[in-house]
């Protein structure tokens, strides 16, 4: 408390003391140097200003919450193409986050027709043995993280199968992981098919969240009087990838100009 009383009356001293100073050299001072003094500090002010207030406005934006918060409110809230076929030159994705249940066989489905060459798989206590076996089964054709031993132990194991929230967090860190390690964001896919629907609906809003693809696989096959099933993930006829919410559309577009160029310039029959 004294330590404050002391700093105070220090600034009161020090602003007091300034003030005096100043006013003494303004009296002896010519108006007209003053008046080009004042001018000077105006004319230096204002690029100063504008710097501040870009300085501000950057490092709110790179302030993740902010920029959330601003692309939540100033954007309007769009699922692109929600329902769509993903198409084959979609399909060439880097990485992906793939929750899996008892049955791995969808999230095998995924690995092996679209290809990632790193895979997060997301999984409970119930289905972490499913996890650690499909790990185990393709780690010789892509990079999984957690690994198969991690996966196996108790590494990143989502505890509550119904909490939304959970698994909203456990998405955004795989893919947090994904960006920083440098893949890029419009190659990056999140798979909402497997699991509960907390788990699902979590998956869907941390893609959203981070503007990053989200789809669900139909399965083709039936099992007894049963539809939409996958019975042989090597089959790539057994089920279809359909989008969620597409954040590739701008890429998209590009490869349809590119090949509508390519299509003008090719010589005719």
């Amino acid at each position: 408390m004294q330590s404050k009383t002391k700093n105070l009356i220090l600034g009161i001293v020090l602003f007091v003391t300034v003030l005096a100073g100043s006013l003494a050299v303004a009296s002896v001072t010519s108006e007209e140097v003053v008046t080009a003094f004042d001018n000077a500090g105006i004319l230096l002010g204002l690029p100063l200003a504008c710097a501040a207030i870009v300085g501000v406005v950057l490092g709110l934006w790179k302030t993740s919450a902010v920029r959330r918060f601003l692309d939540r409110w100033l954007r309007p809230l769009q699922f692109a193409r929600a329902g769509e076929v993903v198409r084959d030159f979609e399909m060439h994705v880097d990485a992906a986050v793939i929750p899996v249940g008892t049955r791995s066989i969808q999230a095998e489905w995924i690995i092996r027709h679209l290809k990632p060459k790193c895979v997060s798989l997301l999984f409970t206590p119930g289905s972490r043995d499913a996890a650690a076996k499909l790990a185990e089964k393709l780690e010789a054709e892509v990079k999984f993280d957690p690994s198969q031993r991690e996966i196996a132990g108790t590494a990143m194991l989502l505890e509550d199968l119904l909490d939304l929230k959970e698994a909203r967090e456990m998405a955004r860190y795989y893919l947090d992981r994904f960006l920083r390690r440098g893949f890029q964001r419009e190659r990056i896919i999140v798979d909402t098919t497997g699991g509960t629907t907390p788990m699902s609906m979590g998956l869907l809003q941390a893609a959203e969240e981070m503007r990053i693809s989200s789809i669900y696989v139909v399965g083709r096959m039936s099992e007894g009087d049963q539809k939409g099933w996958i019975l042989d993930a090597q089959d790539p006829n057994q089920a279809e990838p359909r989008f969620m919410s597409d954040h590739t559309h701008s890429k998209v577009e590009e490869h349809r100009e590119i090949r509508g160029r390519a299509g003008e310039s090719s010589p005719g029959p």
